[in-house]
């Protein structure tokens, strides 16, 4: 639900406008992480600051949600993810909890098409996969005057940090506070690009719908793609086409990576066809059916008992709760257990409880 949340904001690039004369100049920096983690930290003092970063890596995809990987609850969720085996070594196909800690710790690439005035979102990294990279609009001159193209290597960039109007959902706690911007590049002498070919992996996704033992369902998909292999599209569309009807499902996909040029069939081609009112409508009631397919698939009286020993007090509940969306008000004081059914109790009458389940999994691992 988060990633269809995210995927509907992924194309409002519009940024705050600024001045940018007589900006100081911060870094240089030289890996992603050195970067997000000062920027999550400190977000107010990175706006508009003139950044520059040194030998990286240049990709038209960039990540589902910038700077996810290196948050708190990120670190926190994925903390088990180099245990993970694949159930399946052909298809890398993990354990559903795996898959959670793969995208809650923030795999997953889009390629967005250029926009009215041929400006371009793409991503620079220095990791081995561009989910973890740094997201930058490219100004068209700087594209064509470079040859920019998936895979560069770059010595150097040089642009402004800048500030969307747009956030991300503040629903789900794993990108609550996340600050949402960009590197802007509007000049062709920012950027130096170097011979070679990078090496990293990009990663579409999407999420597929199927039905199994008369239960509607739902599977975060995706796939790493070298960004040195030939056949890169034709191997994406084979692996998500396959995927699809393993074990004999029929599954059908809602969310299209590559916007501008759909990879395969999907029931949403672009972010702007989940804004619709009759897209808003339909995933409230797919939200309406996810949490259904929860409480079938969980012990309430188990959630309950953990949730009383994670927060012993009614303060601390109350609080709980509140993070969760719910209205604490509504809450009786009461012994730990018994509040804490409240809580459990307030979420699915409100369909909150994918909301409760992510939020007390991130505080209370």
């Amino acid at each position: 639900m988060e990633s269809l949340d995210n995927y509907a904001v992924a194309d409002q690039l519009e940024a705050i406008p600024t001045d940018i004369a007589g900006i100081a100049i911060y870094g240089p920096y030289y890996d992603d992480f050195q970067f997000w983690r000062r920027v999550i930290r400190q977000p107010a003092a990175f706006w508009n600051k003139k950044l520059t970063f040194i030998e990286v890596s240049y990709s038209e995809w960039v990540p589902r949600i910038p700077g996810l990987g290196y948050t708190e609850a990120a670190r926190i969720i994925s903390r088990d993810l180099q245990n993970a085996v694949p159930l399946n070594l052909d298809r890398l196909i993990y354990r559903p909890s795996d898959k959670s800690g793969f995208v809650m710790s923030g795999v997953g690439s889009l390629k967005l098409p250029p926009d009215y005035d041929g400006y371009r979102l793409c991503s620079i990294t220095t990791s081995r996969t561009c989910s973890k990279g740094v997201p930058v609009l490219i100004a068209p001159e700087v594209a064509a005057y470079h040859k920019l193209s998936n895979g560069d290597c770059l010595a150097s960039i040089t642009g402004v940090w800048q500030q969307m109007t747009t956030e991300w959902t503040k629903q789900f706690a794993i990108t609550e506070n996340l600050p949402r911007g960009y590197l802007v590049v509007r000049h062709p002498d920012e950027l130096k690009k170097e011979k070679g070919i990078a090496q990293f992996y990009y990663d579409p996704f999407s999420v597929m719908e199927y039905e199994q033992d008369g239960i509607l369902k739902w599977d975060y998909v995706f796939c790493n793609v070298p960004v040195d292999q030939p056949g890169q599209q034709k191997g994406i569309q084979d692996f998500f086409n396959d995927y699809r009807h393993l074990d004999g499902l029929n599954g059908k996909y809602l969310l299209n990576p590559d916007v501008g040029e759909p990879l395969f069939e999907t029931a949403y081609n672009s972010p702007a066809d989940l804004r619709t009112d009759y897209a808003r409508a339909q995933l409230a009631l797919m939200k309406e059916r996810m949490n259904k397919t929860a409480i079938a698939g969980l012990n309430i009286d188990q959630v309950t008992a953990k949730i009383a020993v994670g927060y012993q007090d009614a303060f601390s509940l109350r609080v709980f709760a509140q993070k969760c969306g719910i209205n604490a008000g509504q809450l009786s004081d009461d012994a730990p257990v018994k509040m804490a059914a409240q809580i459990v109790n307030l979420a699915i009458e409100a369909n909150l409880l994918l909301e409760l389940l992510q939020r007390f999994t991130i505080e209370q691992p």
